[in-house]
């Protein structure tokens, strides 16, 4: 019973961590994650802001003067920290 559970529990945390990678390609090619759990829009006087949640990380995309910019980060990580 103990290898039933350690190989369900192996193949979830090898699938998530291929999902990762997947989003973090995506990312880097300006794309939002490909699960999104949640979806925030911030809007600011010069610009905006979208964050995408997804299982374990957040995308950041903001656009501030003219200058867009995207971001990939732990939950915690604030939005802040972008702009």
């Amino acid at each position: 019973m103990k290898k039933v559970i350690s190989i369900i529990i192996t193949v979830i945390l090898a699938l998530w961590a291929l999902l990762l990678i997947f989003d973090f390609i995506r990312a880097v090619n300006q794309n939002p994650p490909l699960i999104k759990l949640s979806e925030k829009t911030y809007q600011y006087q010069d610009g905006y802001a979208k964050e995408y949640v997804s299982l374990g990380y957040k995308y950041f995309e903001a656009q501030s003067n003219g200058t867009l910019k995207f971001g990939f980060a732990p939950l915690w990580k604030s939005i802040d920290s972008l702009r």
